[in-house]
């Protein structure tokens, strides 16, 4: 088979054999990405170098990776922080929710998201703009998919009605026993709840694998 054959934006190119034009796998996890709510420019795995610093949670992410059916089947949590952006906090929550996908997109319906990325900030804002509501479908997703990616939570202060919304889609999905990633830049407890309350800081910080990067940023 020639190079030109492959679709040059498969993941999987490097390593498979089969035709891009025939390729079901290719099809079902391109179909499982646009459903995911993941910005297009996102779709792709980010190369990271963790240095000295974050190696042994480099190692961590790495086996929760090779194991996410199981983390996601246990209805597992993670917190992936650091103080430093562009460290790599959401590129290995996203390689995450890839590696689901390559688990699940023949066992699943593909048509329906099975992972929802929703950056908190933006998402606050969506839920307070009424001339243009977010559909029952999503909001009923969001407590329903097996993993939902929080990203960049706790940037901002929260309104009460914020507050209440993000504790009742949170609340419900750890009732419900599914899996959730949060990224953020505050590291400690204390930190977190001083911007969304110590009940829902409880929430997601105690339920939550605490891993904390240390590296500068890459980007």
């Amino acid at each position: 088979m020639s190079k030109q054959d492959f679709n040059k934006d498969c993941w999987y190119k490097e390593i498979c054999s089969d035709d891009c034009l025939t390729c079901r796998k290719y099809t079902c996890i391109k179909l499982l990405m646009q459903n995911s709510n993941i910005p297009e420019n996102l779709h792709h795995p980010i190369p990271l170098d963790c240095g000295d610093k974050d190696l042994k949670q480099f190692k961590r992410l790495a086996k929760i990776k090779d194991d996410i059916d199981d983390f996601v089947y246990d209805g597992d949590n993670l917190y992936i922080c650091s103080e430093h952006t562009g460290n790599g906090k959401t590129s290995w929550a996203l390689k995450l929710a890839y590696k689901y996908f390559s688990y699940v997109w023949d066992i699943c319906d593909v048509t329906e998201p099975q992972v929802l990325f929703i950056f908190v900030p933006e998402f606050i804002l969506a839920l307070k703009d009424f001339n243009n509501p977010l559909s029952k479908r999503y909001l009923d997703k969001i407590k329903s998919v097996p993993l939902v990616i929080w990203d960049d939570i706790g940037t901002g202060n929260l309104t009460q009605y914020d507050y209440t919304q993000l504790l009742t889609y949170i609340n419900t999905r750890q009732q419900a026993e599914l899996s959730n990633i949060y990224t953020s830049n505050l590291t400690t407890l204390e930190q977190l709840s001083s911007k969304v309350g110590d009940k829902l800081a409880s929430r997601i910080y105690n339920t939550s694998e605490i891993i904390e990067l240390k590296g500068g940023d890459m980007r």
